[in-house]
């Protein structure tokens, strides 16, 4: 298997080529005692990405959790599927790509026609599932602005993933796009004042900041 190295390691973010790694062995190497321990990196097609740059707390990990609690509320009390938050691994062979997406869900028959599932276990433990979800979402960061918009963006549409938001809080205005899988790329859903379409979820989805009581960013994702 191909090792990589860790010479760039003072660098936040970073690519390195891997042509001798393979998707199972990227996933081996994944669940090894080598693998880094913070940050995150993704497979695609024998590249490796590298991002250890800390979160930003205002524009990204508030975010994720209004995200988490929405999205995530909405799955369990209508019994959707299953939805994941950050720190579980996807990987596909037809995009040969693996990544740690920000959130993923997949819808009940998506999971039980083992269009996405959880591989067998490796060293007693294992940490991506594989196949095809039915939505995943990323959060642009200073560092993984080419890497969501591009890489990812491109990788998830090869995946046949139905549906990618990407959401950019880092301005002064909320960049909210859901994107729609169409044959030649993701398309953005339709929207009517700043509701944007959901097909996945069947709703439409509207996202708002304010300040709290301290004065932090405070989002909050609606649905109707």
């Amino acid at each position: 298997m191909a090792t990589v190295g860790l010479s760039h390691a003072a660098d936040l973010s970073f690519h390195v080529p891997a042509p001798g790694m393979t998707l199972d062995q990227f996933r081996d190497w994944a669940e090894s005692d080598d693998y880094p321990e913070r940050g995150k990196v993704v497979y695609y097609r024998g590249e490796l990405y590298f991002d250890m740059s800390p979160e930003r707390i205002d524009s990204h990990a508030a975010l994720k959790e209004a995200i988490n609690y929405t999205i995530g509320r909405l799955v369990r009390e209508g019994d959707l599927g299953r939805f994941f938050p950050d720190g579980a691994g996807i990987q596909n062979k037809t995009a040969q790509v693996a990544n740690e997406p920000d959130a993923v869900f997949a819808k009940w028959s998506t999971i039980e026609s083992a269009k996405f599932a959880a591989p067998p276990e490796k060293h007693g433990r294992h940490t991506a599932l594989v196949g095809t979800p039915d939505w995943v979402c990323e959060i642009v960061s200073d560092s993984s602005v080419e890497k969501d918009t591009k890489i990812l963006r491109a990788a998830y549409h090869t995946a046949g993933i139905p549906e990618y938001w990407l959401l950019d809080a880092r301005g002064d205005d909320i960049l909210f796009s859901v994107l729609s899988w169409q044959s030649d790329g993701y398309v953005e859903s339709s929207t009517i004042d700043d509701w944007r379409r959901s097909e996945v979820f069947g709703l439409e989805f509207e996202l708002t900041r304010s300040r709290d009581r301290v004065g932090w960013w405070q989002y909050d994702l609606k649905y109707r």
